[in-house]
């Protein structure tokens, strides 16, 4: 399991101040699985009563993280 989980502190007037809700990331990740996208799947959103504040637990996928090299492809425009 992972817990994807936002630092107070950072958002509010950080880089996180124009995010989108992690509860509207996770709607999304289980929309995208509803279409045999492979994402991680959500197993809860957490709430105020959680104590872990804006945050959302998933399963763990096999494959890793490519962001970094995806946009350094050629002809990616970076």
């Amino acid at each position: 399991m992972i817990l994807r989980r936002r630092d107070d502190k950072v958002r509010d007037g950080g880089i996180f101040s124009t995010s989108n809700p992690l509860a509207t990331e996770a709607t999304l990740l289980n929309l995208a699985a509803r279409q045999d996208v492979p994402v991680a799947g959500v197993i809860h959103v957490c709430e105020s009563d959680d104590g872990l504040g804006e945050a959302y637990i998933v399963t763990a996928i096999a494959g890793e993280t490519r962001g970094r090299a995806l946009t350094r492809w050629p002809g990616s425009g970076s």
